[in-house]
């Protein structure tokens, strides 16, 4: 897991919403958006798996 991945894991976590990723995309950057993107999702969908 990069460590985008890991703060955005995290950051479901804390309860902040998918969009509060402070990444801005861009040609350069978009891996990292994606990446950010990935772990709150990966976050959210083993939250789910608890329930």
């Amino acid at each position: 897991m990069s460590s985008e991945q890991k703060e955005g894991y995290n950051a479901y976590w804390k309860g902040e919403s998918k969009s509060s990723n402070s990444y801005q995309w861009s040609d350069d950057t978009w891996w990292v958006v994606e990446d950010w993107d990935k772990g709150w999702d990966a976050a959210q969908e083993e939250d789910y798996e608890d329930d």
